[in-house]
């Protein structure tokens, strides 16, 4: 993921899911994340959220790797809380590894993100921040190692024409209304094509991420139109 989309911009009566993505593909196996969000500036927690039950979630590629971290933060969550102006909010990921005395700072800026009082723009946008390794950490504590990617690379040759027989599983479609990320769950055993198209016909391309019988999409801000699964 490239830097440079901006802060993630949410409403303060909706529930929050922010798409935090890591610069490089992380085993997350033993892994638990916890996070205060609170305001940028300094301030009393408003929510805490925590693998332990799913408010943080490791989206993972097709080899398992964690390439993002799901924020959800629902209104129940949030005590009531609401934005009297625009607020910025920000949180820092803590990491502790099962069976380890590891306990460490996962990331090593403050990611930030935009509260508006209730209107009629998106609930979220991807972009909120990005995860580097590797913050200083009390003596006896260990930091996460620096995460780093390069740039992508060309794409690899097109492959052979398939048959294209009457047992070919039928092309799938999804409609997306100004969403920042979209799961399809296609249920087929292999990874299928996948295509974006605009509502005027025009097909664009975002980062894509395949799991056992699932895709999921995301992207650099709401988007509206139609996946094709083939």
């Amino acid at each position: 993921m490239p830097a440079g989309y901006g802060p993630t911009a949410v409403i303060d009566t909706a529930d929050w899911d922010i798409v935090v993505p890591l610069l490089s593909p992380f085993d997350p196996t033993g892994s638990r994340l916890e996070a205060a969000i609170s305001p940028g500036m300094g301030g009393p927690a408003i929510a805490t959220v925590s693998t332990d039950d799913g408010s943080l979630a490791w989206m993972l590629n097709q080899t398992g790797k964690a390439v993002a971290v799901n924020v959800h933060v629902p209104v129940a969550a949030r005590d009531g809380w609401q934005a009297a102006q625009k607020t910025v909010l920000g949180f820092d990921f803590h990491r502790t590894v099962v069976g380890s005395t590891k306990d460490e700072w996962f990331g090593a800026q403050t990611i930030t993100f935009q509260v508006y009082p209730a209107s009629d723009s998106a609930l979220a946008m991807l972009g909120a921040g990005f995860l580097y390794g590797g913050r200083p950490a009390a003596s006896g504590k260990a930091t996460t190692p620096p995460l780093q990617i390069g740039p992508q690379g060309p794409p690899g040759p097109q492959g052979p024409a398939g048959g294209g027989g009457s047992g070919a599983d039928p092309q799938l479609s999804y409609s997306i209304a100004a969403a920042a990320s979209f799961t399809a769950n296609h249920g087929r055993s292999y990874r299928p094509a996948v295509a974006l198209l605009l509502p005027s016909g025009e097909q664009v391309e975002t980062d894509v991420y395949h799991a056992p019988g699932q895709v999921t999409v995301v992207f650099a801000q709401p988007f509206t139109g139609t996946l094709l699964l083939g």
